[in-house]
Parts: C-alpha cells; structure tokens; sequence
C-alpha cells in the first residue's frame, strides 16, 4: 500500500517495483501458511478470510494505479480517500492475530499431552519395579520369567517414549515453521509497523518501516522515544512542528487509539520530507492487561 501510494503522489514508477516484488513474496508465504494449516479446518477458514482481505487490497491497489494513470493524480487520491483501506486492513491484522493465537495454543496443548504421558510412562515403570520386587521371593522360574517380561516392558516403553518423543519434535518443528511463516507474512506487510514496550523502548520495525524512514541500522532506530528527536521531525498538516510528547507513539503509550493520523515526517540528517498516515493502539493480552 506504501508503495502504490506514493506512486499515487509521485507519479514515480520505481514504487510499482517495490509493490510488486512485496506481493510476490507476500503470495509465497501465504501459499506456505495453507500447506502448513491445510490438516486444520479452523485455521484454513482463517487463511480464506486472511487471503480476501489481501486480494481486496490488492484490487485496491491495482485500481488507484489504473486511475493514476489515466484520469490523473486528483481521480486516484479521490477513489483511494473513498476505498476501505483501513477495514481492510483490521481484517487481515486480525486473521493473523487469530492464526498465530491457534498455532500456539496447539503447541501449548501438545506439550501438555506429551507431559501427562511421560508422567504415565514413569508411573508404569514403577509399577512394573515393584512387581518385580515382589515377585524376588518367588521360584527361580518365576524369577526369570518376570524379568524377561521386565525387559520386554522396558523396551516397549522406551520404543514408544521415543515415538512419542520424535512426534514431538516433528509437530513442534511444524509450529515454529508456521510461526516463522507468519512472522514473514509481517515483515512483508506494505504498512510500516513498528513495536514498542510500555516505556517507549523500541523493540521491532518491519522492512516497510524502516524504508520509510531512512534507517540503516539497528542502532538508529532500537531506542527509546525521547532519542529520535535528533533524527525525526514530525509536524502537524498544517506545519506546525510536533513535541515528542505529542507524536503518535507518545499518544498510543498514553492510552489514544489511532486511525490514519496523517502528519509531516522530516528526516533531520538528509532532508528528506514525506506525509504518513499513523495508526495504533496498545496491545493487550486475553486478560486484558497491556
């Protein structure tokens, strides 16, 4: 979307190139998350919501280039001020919510099976020692028999210990694919997005955000709110050059839900000037708390 909508402004072809390769690899991992999910009916009910949302930005954004093109800058910003970029937008955030939310709770309960059974696996071996121990006192025939039948036991459990333990390992290898499937999926997104802890640390920007900008390093833009003033300068639409207190971030961290803030982005050390729309909110867990 970044990319279509600058070429909206621009006119600059080089941004089409830019969308086009993000939709390629954005196909490949979405192709991936269903292989992966394809044994799963909820999830793959998901993925079809997830692929609609995406298809429906898609056409979005194949349409405003078309406009662009032929009717001019004015005729695309009108149909892309009219489009349901951000409706859009919340349901595929929201499909990759729910998919990551159900890949780990099946991780979770996996774990928690493979637990109880190793619980009952030990439970057995000590049942089987204590028969053992009880049988000592029997005949020598006896004796052997019993700890033929002891060893047998004992290779069974082993054999379906590491059964259990191969399956294990297989499915959680599975899950954490997935996982890193969907972490792709966000590190293509055309949205710029960008994490940060309660404090105004800054955690994590995908590669749109840091394209947008300027980054070149980790080191630029891993830091606390306070420290980008020497970097960043934001300003209202109207000019008016923002306090840090006052960028989006600073706003979000305060409790503010955001939609499509637009404001003036200047970048100190280069100069360069450009308009984003800024959105966000805190992220909370299933108890609510942020």
């Amino acid at each position: 979307e970044l990319s279509t909508q600058n070429y909206r402004i621009s006119g600059d072809a080089e941004r089409l190139a830019e969308r086009d390769a993000a939709i390629s690899a954005r196909e490949t991992s979405l192709r991936r998350i269903k292989e992966l999910t394809a044994d799963n009916t909820g999830q793959q009910e998901r993925w079809r919501r997830l692929r609609e949302a995406a298809d429906e930005r898609l056409a979005i954004s194949r349409r405003t280039v078309l406009l662009r093109e032929t009717e001019g800058v004015e005729a695309a910003s009108a149909y892309a001020a009219s489009a349901p970029l951000r409706e859009t937008r919340d349901r595929l955030f929201q499909a990759l919510g729910e998919m990551e939310a159900e890949e780990r709770r099946l991780l979770e309960k996996r774990s928690a099976e493979q637990t109880r059974a190793r619980e009952i696996l030990v439970a057995a071996g000590a049942l089987a020692t204590l028969v053992l121990v009880a049988l000592l006192s029997a005949t020598y025939f006896l004796i052997r028999r019993q700890f033929s039948e002891l060893k047998r036991a004992q290779q069974a459990i082993r054999e379906q210990n590491e059964l259990l333990e191969q399956r294990v390992h297989e499915r959680t290898a599975q899950l954490r694919e997935s996982e890193a499937q969907l972490q792709t999926v966000f590190e293509n997104l055309a949205e710029g997005v960008a994490v940060s802890d309660l404090g105004g640390q800054l955690l994590h920007f995908n590669r749109a955000a840091i394209e947008m900008f300027g980054f070149t390093s980790r080191d630029e833009y891993l830091r606390r709110l306070p420290e980008f003033a020497d970097t960043l300068e934001l300003s209202a639409m109207d000019g008016t050059i923002l306090p840090v207190e006052q960028w989006p971030l600073a706003r979000i961290l305060r409790g503010e839900t955001l939609r499509d803030l637009e404001m003036g982005t200047r970048h100190v050390r280069n100069g360069d000037r450009r308009i984003f729309s800024y959105g966000g909110t805190l992220a909370r867990d299933a108890a609510g708390a942020s």
